[in-house]
């Protein structure tokens, strides 16, 4: 078992509610510093556990992985292990600091180094050469965790055993990548919690921390692989916060919750998870939540009665005029004008067709209503949508009664929901292996290269990794099967190479695959060394990245 062992600044380092308690209001997660063996803990205030007077560039890292790490240094053999909620524990025969990111009280007592802001309690014990960092909301809490016995051994080995259990990877090669996947989903798993009744997702502990609408369908995907009962859980956990006429907000916490949606992908994980599952009370579930849910969509987000296409909510915000379509700065969204939405109609036509399946296996009466909404959505993108000169789908600007011309990666969506006829794929497919558009060393990018805005932001030019996954299943269900495995396996390696040079999984890439992923530019220039308290920039090791490249990897 070859484990993850690149050192990445920003990696996370974290305690998984796989492994005990880890609550969304309690939170300590860390991201490993940038050249030095330490760590950037986040409470209330920002905690530094640095290992000093080691020479990074002399140090042999054997497992970096999300709460273990084992690295030799001068013929020492060093562990740093998150062994419980707020408690990191090791051993050194180096001095270690411990420092805040602002004023802070330093106490020395009875060997112990103790910060107290007032909030927060983080105590340092050093004793025969060996280190204990806990964590806690007062004194006494923290100085138990430090000085119960704890079996470090005992503790390694539950948690290379998670490893052990998982290994289905089907790409040798990629070894090491697979268990960097499986090291970073450990991280997006949080215990139950206020309405949260079972375990839940979030995207990134750091700097998102909270549950997402889409990005749980496609956590939910990943964790098929490795506990289908644990992947239904994840799904299911969206409906805590959904209201009574449906809504389900598109980002949610403990006592918060957003007053916009996110896009409807529910069923589309749904079946993946029945088909694994054949769960008949699961989709009995899904399927009473999602059928509200997309009535809710319906009466919210047609603007136009009379034609089956969905508008997203859209603001004045510049770099993120549609955060419900989750491409908040996509240059499709540039003019403020009401569009009928390629990617929002896709969803919605895709869902349809997905309940119809699901109300088939229920034995439910709607199951033609469902199949009959399709139809409408599907020949309302076909009326309005698709442009028979150039052989492409774009939205549709309401207001001025005309496309709305911008080439980007939502024209190929309408493909996984089997919206256009043979000669509109082969149009399409045509668009994926133009140069001078779609055929980038790294496809699929976010817009055509043709365009002038092309760049490194976010989502004009980067290439993101859902769209990938729900593209190339459409390419590959429309019969360019060689097509498809040609994308998701520069995909593939592409996320390897950056994986070897940087030490995580990156939130998206840059399309020409030249540029480090940290390097994009994420709504403006990032920032050195990596802060999110200045600037959001580049998340790393990203949850729906992860996820769905670790299904990549499990089903070849």
């Amino acid at each position: 078992m070859k484990l993850c062992n690149i050192w990445g600044e920003g990696a996370l380092f974290a305690f998984s509610g796989l492994d005990g308690e880890s609550l969304y209001s309690d939170d300590f997660p860390g991201i490993l510093l940038d050249k030095q063996i330490g760590f950037k803990l986040y409470s209330n205030v920002r905690r530094y556990l640095v290992l000093n007077n080691i020479n990074f560039d002399e140090v042999k890292f054997n497992v970096v992985t999300s709460d273990y790490i084992n690295f030799t240094y001068n013929n020492n053999i060093y562990n740093i292990v998150y062994a419980k909620t707020h408690l990191i524990i090791g051993n050194s025969t180096c001095n270690i600091d411990l420092s805040q990111s602002s004023d802070f009280k330093e106490k020395i007592k009875d060997n112990y180094s103790i910060i107290d802001d007032g909030k927060d309690i983080t105590i340092l014990k050093v004793n025969n050469n060996s280190f204990s960092y806990a964590f806690a909301h007062n004194f006494e809490d923290a100085k138990s965790l430090v000085d119960e016995p704890l079996n470090i051994d005992e503790i390694i080995k539950n948690k290379l055993s998670y490893y052990e259990k998982n290994d289905h990877n089907k790409y040798p090669d990629l070894e090491t990548l697979y268990y960097k996947c499986l090291s970073v989903m450990k991280t997006q798993i949080y215990s139950p919690e206020d309405v949260f009744q079972t375990k839940w997702s979030t995207p990134d502990r750091i700097p998102h921390k909270k549950m997402w609408l889409w990005d749980s369908c496609f956590h939910s995907i990943g964790f098929l692989n490795i506990d289908p009962n644990l992947s239904q859980d994840l799904l299911l956990a969206i409906f805590y916060k959904q209201h009574s006429d449906g809504f389900i907000p598109h980002m949610m916490g403990v006592n918060l919750e957003s007053t916009i949606t996110q896009p409807p992908v529910i069923a589309y994980a749904a079946w993946k998870i029945y088909q694994k599952t054949r769960s008949i009370d699961f989709l009995r579930k899904i399927y009473d939540h999602n059928k509200i849910f997309l009535n809710w969509v319906d009466n919210n987000r047609r603007i136009n009665k009379d034609v089956h296409l969905y508008t997203w909510n859209l603001t004045n915000i510049l770099t993120c005029k549609c955060d419900e379509s989750g491409m908040d700065n996509s240059p499709r969204f540039d003019t403020n004008d009401p569009l009928y939405a390629i990617d929002f109609s896709t969803f919605m036509a895709n869902e349809c067709l997905l309940m119809s399946k699901i109300a088939h296996e229920l034995y439910d009466e709607e199951e033609s209503y469902y199949i009959n909404k399709y139809n409408l959505i599907k020949n309302d993108m076909n009326k309005y949508l698709y442009d028979d000169i150039d052989g492409i789908y774009y939205d549709y600007n309401v207001k001025k009664s005309c496309f709305h011309k911008v080439l980007s990666v939502v024209s190929f969506l309408p493909l996984m929901a089997f919206i256009p006829d043979t000669k509109q794929v082969e149009s399409l497919i045509n668009h994926l292996n133009n140069d001078k558009e779609f055929n980038t060393p790294l496809p699929i990018p976010t817009i055509s290269l043709s365009d002038k805005l092309f760049g490194t932001d976010m989502w004009r030019g980067p290439v993101w990794i859902n769209f990938n996954y729900m593209i190339i299943e459409g390419i590959y269900f429309n019969g360019y099967k060689d097509l498809a495995k040609d994308i998701k396996l520069k995909t593939i390696y592409s996320m390897n190479k950056w994986y070897n040079k940087t030490g995580v999984i990156s939130e998206f890439y840059d399309s020409m695959d030249e540029t480090m992923p940290c390097m994009l530019n994420r709504k403006g220039t990032p920032v050195f060394p990596y802060n999110t308290d200045k600037k959001l920039q580049t998340i790393r090791d990203y949850g729906w990245s992860t996820t769905l490249l670790f299904d990549w990897l499990n089903n070849k």
